[in-house]
Order: structure tokens, then C-alpha cells, then sequence
């Protein structure tokens, strides 16, 4: 079961970072509804942060969209990041995928937009795997 809420400060005028969170299992199961909850949500706004810290479960369909809203984030010149709490199955999820980024690459070579998948260490908590 996902379950995908949108929240900002005032999201008629696009201008205020707002927030996309994401409650439960992020699987193929519910690859269309996450992929509907993302797409509003940059619509919505300028400045987006994915709340994924209450993440049960992730599966490559789930980290490969949230990779693609990133993408396409850059191309809309939006920015898109996750939050900073990250829960424990998130993070062991983007581990055992091959996700996690352990240098400051940049997304098509844009600066300024490092890797979604990239943790400068401050936010984190990878170590704690």
C-alpha cells in the first residue's frame, strides 16, 4: 500500500519549495500511482522535496522513478531533492540496487544539479547500514 501526499506553503504561485511525502511500500505494485503523485507534484511547484521517510519498502520500478522525476526536474529547471530523514529501508534499498553515489557526479552534466542517488554525508546516514 502507497499512499502519496502533497503539501506546500502556497502552490498556486509555484514559487514556494513544497513537498511530495510518500507513506509505505514504493513497488511495482503502485509504480502508476507514484508516477501520477510525482508528475502533479512537479507540476505544482518550483522547488520539490520527496519525503521518503516513512519508505517501507523501495524496489528498482520506485528508485528508477524518482530518478526519472529528477531528470526531468533538471530539464524543466525545477529542483527536485529528497528529504533529509531517510528511512533505514530506503536506504538499504538504494544500496542493494547500485543506486548509491558516493560522488558528486551531475545529472546530464547540468551543473550545479549533483546525482540524485548522491549523499554528501551530512544527510544521509549510510553509514548506518
Amino acid at each position: 500500500m502507497l499512499e502519496c501526499t502533497f503539501a506546500g506553503p502556497d502552490s498556486e504561485t509555484r514559487t514556494a519549495a513544497c513537498t511530495l511525502h510518500i507513506k509505505g511500500a514504493a513497488t511495482i505494485e503502485c509504480c502508476e500511482q507514484l508516477r501520477t503523485a510525482l508528475l502533479d507534484a512537479l507540476l505544482k511547484s518550483q522547488s520539490l522535496v520527496i519525503d521518503v521517510s516513512q519508505v517501507t519498502a523501495i524496489d528498482v520500478s520506485g528508485l528508477q522513478l524518482l530518478c526519472a522525476a529528477h531528470k526531468s526536474a533538471i530539464l524543466q529547471y525545477k529542483c527536485l531533492s529528497l528529504g533529509t530523514v531517510r528511512s533505514r529501508a530506503f536506504l538499504k534499498h538504494i544500496e542493494e540496487a547500485g543506486f548509491h553515489c558516493t560522488l558528486p557526479a551531475t545529472c546530464l552534466k547540468n551543473e550545479g544539479q549533483t546525482c540524485l542517488w548522491y549523499d554528501s554525508g551530512s544527510t544521509g546516514n549510510w553509514e548506518a547500514l
